[in-house]
């Protein structure tokens, strides 16, 4: 019953840990990021720029359509592995038909999965080729 009583504590504690944290830094933050000048003013500038971290020429657009194209082409490797996975699995099945029947599945689920990345690849720019400037 202790051991109970102890990981109810600790949860409850973590938990207000957790909330004084998150109201601290919602309430403080504001406080902490006021721009003052040296003279103490807070009014702002007559011009103000941005930095882009991105580079010069390089919109939200673009940016979002090569994290998507980087993640279409982490998911084509993967299709790829299933495909080298399912061969072995048919390769080293020694004709057990289970193993057989296995390895066909991850080929079949592999092309289907292949087909959807390829289709999602050519909805995606045909998206982008729209409504990009």
């Amino acid at each position: 019953m202790k051991i109970q009583e102890r990981k109810r504590k600790l949860k409850n504690y973590v938990a207000f840990l957790f909330a004084f944290l998150i109201i601290g830094f919602s309430v403080g933050t504001p406080w902490f990021v006021s721009a003052t000048s040296s003279t103490g003013d807070t009014t702002p500038a007559a011009s103000t720029e941005l930095y882009n971290p991105l580079g010069s020429g390089v919109t939200l657009a673009s940016f979002i359509g090569r994290g998507i194209r980087a993640v279409i082409g982490v998911i084509g490797a993967v299709a790829l592995l299933m495909f080298i996975y399912g061969g072995i699995i048919w390769m080293t099945s020694g004709g057990s038909d289970e193993r057989v029947t296995m390895a066909k599945n991850i080929l079949k689920n592999a092309t289907i999965g292949l087909l959807l990345i390829f289709f999602s690849y050519s909805i995606i720019s045909i998206f982008f080729s729209i409504f990009a400037p």
